[in-house]
């Protein structure tokens, strides 16, 4: 949890006052803790399937290797691990805007929520993330959008114009597949932390 939230105090603050951020941090306390806590096998389990070790109904449109000329396990392993790293922390991204930059009144209870109710749903939703929860946050919409894309610049796009050799004319199209496919992964941490929020409210 500790490293997520570094990770996401690092991004923002690039675009922030850090100050303000870690205020932020602070005021969510130990509910932002447990809920790290409740959904991180979640995480865990569908970074898999973005990375081609599982598989799920979502797969096909969210495993990283249909954007790959060869498959993620079969690249170089300096290259294998930092590829999957950015993947996790692309997503782990998502997560940390939604805990810290929005309340939710019944978060308190999204520790006691049973993920097995609408982890399925969320499944769905993350396939098309990006394009469910565009504008997302109303008045934050470009708060939550400018970390996304600082992430994307200044991590993930020298990676793969350096190492996978992106750049030029025809890398420019895949690079645009790609960057497509890590706004989405973006939004899909979002969106788990949102229906986890939501399955709380329900609770009453």
């Amino acid at each position: 949890m500790e490293a997520q939230t570094e990770l996401w105090l690092s991004v923002a603050g690039q675009l922030y006052r850090r100050e303000k951020l870690e205020e932020f941090v602070q005021a969510k306390g130990v509910y932002a803790t447990e809920m790290w806590q409740h959904l991180q096998p979640t995480a865990l389990q569908f970074i898999q399937v973005v990375t081609g070790q599982a598989q799920s109904p979502a797969s096909v449109a969210v495993c990283i290797n249909r954007l790959l000329k060869s498959p993620l396990n079969t690249l170089p392993d300096a290259i294998r691990q930092q590829l999957a790293t950015l993947i996790a922390n692309t997503f782990y991204l998502g997560m940390g805007t939604q805990m810290y930059i929005f309340n939710c009144p019944a978060r308190a209870k999204c520790k006691h929520t049973d993920i097995t109710k609408f982890v399925k749903e969320w499944e769905v939703m993350a396939m098309g993330a990006d394009q469910i929860l565009e504008g997302h946050g109303d008045a934050n919409a470009a708060f939550v959008k400018n970390i996304g894309e600082r992430h994307f610049d200044v991590e993930v796009r020298p990676f793969l114009e350096k190492k996978l050799g992106l750049g030029g004319f025809m890398g420019a199209i895949r690079m645009g597949k790609i960057e497509s496919f890590f706004r989405n992964l973006y939004y899909a941490g979002i969106a788990l932390v949102m229906r986890c929020e939501i399955e709380a409210q329900q609770m009453g």
